[in-house]
């Protein structure tokens, strides 16, 4: 009867660890340039839509609800990472028709909206022309009939082609700098 004897030779390091922790530090160099592409975006949004609002008194509301949602998940086996910026239930009810531009339902109806200019009311003079310079109170004792549809600011579009520019060059640079 023979015996046999097995050997088996183990280097001094985990392969599987210097490659598990290689992925993770690329993964987070990585991520970490998703977060600053998107903090960036998400300030160019703001800026945007504040900088294309031409009324005075203007609030920023709908550019101050846009924000940066990160979220990292691990699942089967893969870690994601994912970010978000700006959750509809959380932007104005606006958000859409400034963006894309239109009528108002009121508006497209023909119907009109009460109310009034600091208490006077609407001048025909600047009608269609959003540069009255003064905000419309609602409700008032005065009807106004929007003529014409508000134009779209696209600041989605601009947000979107601002997103891909900062994530090329982000995680370009964070590639080359995980090789080092």
């Amino acid at each position: 009867m023979q015996s046999s004897i097995n050997i088996t030779i183990s280097p001094k390091f985990e392969v599987e660890k210097i490659v598990t922790e290689l992925i993770n530090k690329n993964f987070a160099a990585a991520e970490i340039a998703c977060v600053n592409a998107a903090s960036d975006t998400v300030d160019y949004i703001r800026n945007y839509i504040y900088q294309h609002s031409h009324r005075e008194g203007r609030t920023n509301r709908l550019g101050m609800s846009i924000d940066f949602y990160p979220e990292t998940q691990a699942t089967g086996g893969k870690l994601s990472f994912f970010c978000g910026i700006g959750k509809i239930s959380e932007l104005p009810p606006y958000w859409k028709i400034i963006n894309y531009g239109g009528f108002t339902t009121v508006a497209a109806e023909g119907r009109g909206v009460s109310g009034d200019f600091n208490g006077n009311k609407p001048d025909g003079n600047y009608a269609g022309t959003g540069n009255g310079g003064e905000r419309w109170n609602n409700p008032g004792e005065y009807v106004m009939y929007p003529k014409s549809p508000i134009e779209g600011k696209h600041y989605l579009e601009a947000g979107i082609v601002k997103l891909k520019n900062e994530l090329r060059k982000n995680v370009q640079e964070a590639i080359a700098l995980a090789k080092k």
